[in-house]
């Protein structure tokens, strides 16, 4: 059922797009003041008085920099923010033979695979979804050590880190290491370590907890997990 959840979506108007900005607020408990420390347009306050409605037309520019604020928060939660990225773009995904970026439906060996470039004929399909479409590859997410943020049958837009040396901390990032490192293939926040030449991965369910730390050698391929596309119904 990608397909379905990969077709166009109707650009919201302020009324609705503010009604999805406080079920994303409601729904991962986020405060104003959290939500203006990820933006210098509008304060806490100013924050505040659209979130509890107390400015009753809040303009579409403030509602956009709301959005971009809680991007800026949270990774692929769920359908509603990538329908809040469409909202701001305008943009439309459609799956496509040959043009945007590829779907790889396969499990991939941390031992033998440093580049996509090496299983191209893995490639399903092409995902056209211009906010992502600087991503390496969609692939599908497995395993429960990060829910809530991704359940098993998410598809992952997944970004190829090549600088090891400038991390966005606290983000998901798809890491796969060698043989040194037991062949991983896991998708965990990323921490820095007191060793500057190791990372440290970390699940977000509390069930899977505990420190991985990781040497960045070992690591042959790393990916910032930029959004997720969800499955409702198969």
């Amino acid at each position: 059922m990608l397909t379905n959840l990969l077709t166009p979506q109707k650009t919201m108007d302020n009324k609705a797009l503010l009604a999805l900005i406080l079920k994303v607020v409601e729904e991962h408990k986020l405060t104003p003041y959290e939500i203006s420390k990820k933006t210098k347009h509008i304060s806490s306050q100013g924050i505040k008085k659209i979130l509890t409605e107390e400015t009753k037309k809040p303009t579409r520019n403030s509602l956009l920099v709301i959005v971009d604020a809680i991007e800026k928060m949270i990774v692929g939660v769920d359908l509603p923010i990538e329908v809040l990225r469409e909202a701001r773009s305008g943009t439309k995904a459609v799956i496509t033979a040959d043009k945007g970026v590829p779907y790889y439906n396969i499990e991939i060996n941390g031992s033998i695979i440093s580049s996509f470039d090496d299983i191209q004929e893995n490639i399903e399909f092409f995902v056209d979804y211009e906010p992502m479409n600087d991503c390496t590859a969609f692939l599908p997410y497995s395993g429960e050590s990060m829910l809530p943020v991704f359940k098993p049958g998410d598809t992952l837009g997944v970004k190829q880190i090549k600088n090891l040396d400038v991390l966005l901390w606290g983000e998901p990032h798809l890491v796969i290491t060698n043989e040194n490192a037991n062949n991983y293939k896991t998708v965990k926040n990323i921490y820095p370590h007191p060793d500057s030449e190791k990372i440290i991965l970390r699940a977000k369910n509390p069930e899977h907890a505990g420190d991985t730390p990781v040497n960045k050698q070992d690591i042959v391929f790393m990916g910032i997990v930029k959004g997720k596309v969800e499955l409702t119904q198969m």
